[in-house]
This record gives structure tokens, C-alpha cells and sequence, in this order.
């Protein structure tokens, strides 16, 4: 089947869809024949936004290898202790006071120096104390985490912090120096040196960064520094998500602002149907051990070609997260790209969901089904409206994604009325009437119910605003 492409271009117009699969095709047949009809038609599916070209990932996929056990071999070993495959604690602190002294004669920034001996101590008690607690529940290499402490050092930053963002701390993944604000509220510092400290874990050690040989997990995302190594994997919208909730789960009593998460969100929403995945667990794990091929396992992509619109996914989500500057160089004339790029990434993620709908070994009862279609479309147009409003983009965005949305939609209610013995489930569909108790059962119930209450909390401010003129 050849592959089926929307194309999203704007020229000072509307979306325009070149391309369109004819969705009435679809015929009752066996029930493994119109689930792998659907299926085919799913995946071969890809909402383009145009932008594609400056993620350079065809060229980088092609020539992508794994790196050779020799490569991985640690050559920093001075704090490992292999007898109890642990870290040698008790030697932390002179190694890291040398790493400061060292920096600081090198460097002569006037606005970094070195905290005070006890204030040192304090920030490893808490460095060991995080590490500790993450270790109990989840498996750690300890041999590459010690390679990365040898390097690491730790300096308190002078200059004067921002008066609208309060700058408490940054990780340099090339140098390994971790540059602090001092703060008055201890409970926040420590939260924030828990934060950097996950930063570390995602980071590849010195002696791997050093080769030259591919090595896409453990580097940058690719539009950031190292254009040459490609990761899906490795993004600032997962790499900043996972910090905050590992440093926040270390410190729960003390609650920090949270940050966007709307596209993390997103890529957990359409996962929730694969039976083996845990809400926020599954992808910290994935984070925290660089297990790249584990990522793409969660989208079941094998050929480079898979694995090339995963990578396009995750950066189209970094693009919208961090709003690339490059962006606005290519598209000054219209904030509407900004808009159109989250529609069109939202529905190549919807594609996701309804695969992971009609691939469960054990569907999911019908509310719940019908609960997970609903509020992954009403989510997405809460989110819109709100690019809408902030960034003044035209209105037909919102409905250019619910129409390809329906239309996806139409994709899976044959192959799902066949697994679920039912030909009336479509209409049950359009019928139905959420209910938060359609979910109780089941183990994304906390993830979903928050995000259902954001969303109609939104509409109910809404038209508030309309009743009163």
C-alpha cells in the first residue's frame, strides 16, 4: 500500500490535505483481516507539518550504529566500588572540592566561586540521599553514575537572579559542572539539586562522550548542540518532565510550580492502552537508563523509516515546547504555524492511541474506551483554543483537527466491533456521557481524571464568560 501523507502547508492560507485515505473502503470481513486492514491504513497515515527538513534525521538514521561494548568500557573508576556495586560516598567530597579548585583556576568567570565547606556537604548529603531513594526503585549503573561524579563539579553562582524566573540551578551535560544559585528556602534547594541530579543520570558519562562513534542516546536533542546525533529519546520536553517528577517524588510534602507537561501528557495518554505500560513510570525508567531501543518499542518501530517519524515526533514536540527560535526565522509572517504544528503533531500521536486501542490482548471495558477517545479529543481542542487565544491563530486549525480526528476515528470502529462482538458500538459511542467511575478499575485512573477536570474546568470558565456578554 503506498504510504498515505497529509500534508499541512501555509502560505498566508488554510491547511491544505493533498492527500487523503478513502475510508469507506473498509469492509466486514474476518476479524485478523480488518484489524490488520486498519491497522495498515493507521500506520501508513503521517500528518507532515513542513518542518520536517530541519530535524536533518534521514541522512543520521541511515548511518546510526550502536557503539561497541570496548567503547563503553568506563575508564573513570575511582569512586566505583565493584565488591558492592556501589558508590564510594566517603570519597565524594575531596574529589568534587579538587574538580571546583581545578575549574576555577582555569576559568576565570568572575561569577562563579566555591560554597563553603559545610554547604558543600549538605549538597551531597542531599545528592546521596536522592540517588539512594531512586535506587530502591529502579536499577541504576552505578560504574557509569560514578565515572560521571569523578567529573563533576559544583559552584555557586553570584550573579543576580532573573526577577521574573528565579535561576536556582544548570547542568552543563559536555562539562559536568553544575552551577548553583544559593537559596534562602532550604526545602527548594534541595528539590532543585535533586532536579540536576536526574539531569546527570539521563547525561552519558565522559568516556563515552568523548568517541566519536554514534551514540544517539546520550546526547542533546539534535537542534540543540550536536546536529550529528540523533535521538528520539533524548528530548527536553522528556528530559525536563522526567527531572521534575523524580525530584518532586524525592520531596513530596513540598510541592514546586509545575511546569507544561501538555505534550508529555500527550505521549502518555496515547500509551495508556499497551498492557505493559505504567503512567510516568514506564518512560522515566526509559530516561533514566538511555534505553533507546525501549523507547521505540513503546511505538513498535523497527525500520529506519518508523524510527524516523518517532524522531519527527519527539522534536516536533521539543519545537512546540521551547518554542525554537528557528521557527519564527522560517515563519515570521504567522503565529499560526505554531498552531498548526501542535494539531498536526497531536493527530500523528492520536494515530498511537487507536493502534494501542485495537492491538490490547485484553480490550479495555467500553466506557473506559469510549472514556479514553472522548477526552483525547476534547484535550487537544481545550489545548488549541488555548494556542488559539494566546498566539491570535485562526479558528479552522481547531477544526481541521477534529475532522482528521473523526476521520481516524472511522479507521478503527470496524476492526474494534469485531473484538468487542459488538455492532453497535459506534453509535454507543456517540452516545455516550463520560463518567470518571468508568475508569476506577483501571491504573491511568489518577493521570486521566486530572486532566478530564482541566479540561471542563476550562469550558465551565468559558461559559461563564459567555453568559456574562
Amino acid at each position: 500500500m503506498n504510504k498515505i501523507k497529509v500534508y499541512s502547508l501555509i502560505f498566508g492560507t488554510s491547511l491544505i490535505q493533498l492527500v487523503n485515505p478513502n475510508l469507506d473502503k473498509v469492509q466486514y470481513c474476518s476479524t485478523d483481516k480488518t484489524i490488520e486492514q486498519s491497522l495498515e491504513e493507521l500506520e501508513e497515515i503521517q500528518y507532515l507539518n513542513g518542518y520536517e527538513d530541519s530535524y536533518q534525521l534521514e541522512e543520521l538514521l541511515n548511518n546510526y550504529n550502536y557503539p561497541k561494548l570496548e567503547v563503553l568500557k568506563h575508564q573513570n573508576t575511582n569512586l566505583y566500588d565493584s565488591t558492592k556495586d556501589t558508590i564510594k560516598w566517603e570519597k565524594l567530597y575531596q574529589t568534587i572540592k579538587k574538580n571546583n579548585q581545578e575549574y576555577l583556576k582555569t576559568h576565570e568567570e568572575d561569577y562563579l566561586e566555591e560554597f563553603t565547606e559545610q554547604e558543600l556537604i549538605e549538597i551531597l548529603s542531599t545528592v546521596r540521599e536522592f540517588i539512594t531513594q531512586i535506587e530502591t526503585e529502579r536499577n541504576l549503573d552505578n560504574k557509569e553514575l560514578a565515572c560521571k561524579l569523578e567529573e563533576l563539579t559544583i559552584l555557586k553562582e553570584k550573579r543576580i537572579p532573573y526577577v521574573d524566573i528565579m535561576f536556582t540551578g544548570e547542568l552543563d551535560w559536555h562539562t559536568f559542572r553544575l552551577s548553583l544559585t544559593e537559596e534562602w528556602d532550604k526545602d527548594y534547594f534541595k528539590i532543585k539539586v535533586a532536579h540536576e541530579i536526574a539531569h546527570l543520570l539521563q547525561a552519558g558519562c565522559p568516556d563515552i562522550q568523548k568517541n566519536t562513534i554514534q551514540v544517539s542516546v546520550w546526547q542533546e536533542p539534535i537542534e540543540i548542540f550536536n546536529p550529528n546525533q540523533p535521538s528520539s529519546l533524548r528530548t527536553r520536553t522528556i528530559d525536563e518532565s522526567v527531572a521534575y517528577i523524580v525530584s518532586q517524588n524525592y520531596h513530596p510534602d513540598y510541592p514546586i510550580d509545575l511546569p507544561d507537561m501538555t505534550n508529555f501528557n500527550l505521549l502518555q495518554f496515547v500509551m495508556l492502552p499497551k498492557e505493559d505500560f505504567i503512567v510516568d513510570e514506564t518512560i522515566i525508567d526509559l530516561s533514566l537508563t538511555k534505553n533507546q531501543e525501549g523507547f521505540y518499542q513503546l511505538f513498535n518501530a523497527e525500520t529506519t523509516d518508523e524510527k524516523r517519524q518517532v524522531h519527527e515526533i519527539m522534536h516536533t514536540m521539543d519545537t512546540l515546547d521551547f518554542y525554537d527560535q528557528s521557527l519564527y526565522d522560517n515563519y515570521p509572517e504567522s503565529l499560526n504555524k505554531i498552531t498548526e504544528i501542535y494539531a498536526l503533531n497531536s493527530l500523528n500521536l492520536a494515530r498511537y492511541l487507536m493502534i494501542n486501542l485495537i492491538e490490547r490482548k485484553q480490550p479495555l471495558p467500553k466506557n473506559a474506551l469510549f472514556y479514553l477517545l472522548n477526552l483525547y479529543r476534547d484535550y487537544n481542542i481545550y489545548t488549541l483554543n488555548i494556542y488559539i487565544e494566546e498566539l491570535e491563530s485562526d479558528s479552522y486549525i481547531k477544526d481541521y483537527f477534529v475532522e482528521e480526528y473523526k476521520k481516524l476515528e472511522n479507521i478503527i470502529w470496524k476492526p474494534l466491533e469485531e473484538i468487542y462482538q459488538d455492532k453497535n458500538l459506534e453509535k454507543q459511542y456517540y452516545h455516550y456521557k463520560y463518567n470518571d467511575q468508568d475508569l476506577e478499575d483501571l491504573p491511568f485512573y489518577k493521570f486521566l481524571t486530572p486532566l478530564r477536570q482541566e479540561v471542563d474546568d476550562y469550558n465551565e470558565f468559558k461559559q461563564k464568560l459567555l453568559e456574562l456578554g
